[in-house]
């Protein structure tokens, strides 16, 4: 993952599932700027950190990865949906305990990063895979996240660490954050 802040020397703070997905927008958006991708394949880190020395398009592909297989904190695909399980107070919109907005479950902002991410690196390796989970994540935000009666996306499915978004409760409240998915 990547950390939301980073004090002095200390890669801490990493309980976050949006500032990961927000990388793959920023090297989206300097790949449109510049005309190419060459600079994916420079040497990122510090060769004394483990992992260091990889390429960016290799932390990018490793931080899909592991959101697919699950990351240490708790931030998961789910293989029946393609979407991302993001745990309590891991968004923007989260604070401390107690949360003010609790969305533990699947936001929906998560969610449209989390496709963008999976569109892009489809972009940049090639690699098929990325597309078809990209497919089965919208076609799941379709089918679980639209309220057709109020005619707006669910802000979040709430659910606990380990159900699935099928499972999951459609959070009614109508907040900017399904701009991301529009």
């Amino acid at each position: 993952t990547l950390p939301n802040m980073i004090a002095g020397d200390k890669a801490g703070n990493r309980d976050s599932s949006d500032a990961p997905l927000w990388l793959f927008v920023a090297c989206a958006d300097l790949k449109r700027a510049i005309g190419d991708g060459e600079w994916l394949g420079q040497k990122c880190g510090r060769p004394s950190r483990p992992g260091g020395q990889r390429t960016l398009l290799e932390v990018l592909r490793t931080m899909a990865s592991s959101y697919r297989r699950g990351t240490a904190n708790g931030i998961i695909c789910d293989p029946e949906s393609g979407l991302v399980f993001s745990p309590a107070h891991f968004t923007w919109m989260d604070t401390n305990f107690p949360a003010g907005t609790p969305r533990a479950g699947y936001p929906v902002e998560i969610q449209a990063l989390w496709h963008f991410a999976l569109h892009f690196l489809a972009e940049i390796t090639g690699e098929g895979q990325w597309n078809d989970l990209a497919r089965l994540a919208r076609e799941s935000v379709s089918k679980l996240y639209w309220r057709k009666q109020d005619e707006f996306l669910a802000d979040c499915l709430h659910a606990p660490a380990g159900a699935p978004a099928a499972k999951a409760q459609a959070d009614d409240a109508l907040r900017p954050n399904q701009l991301l998915a529009l």
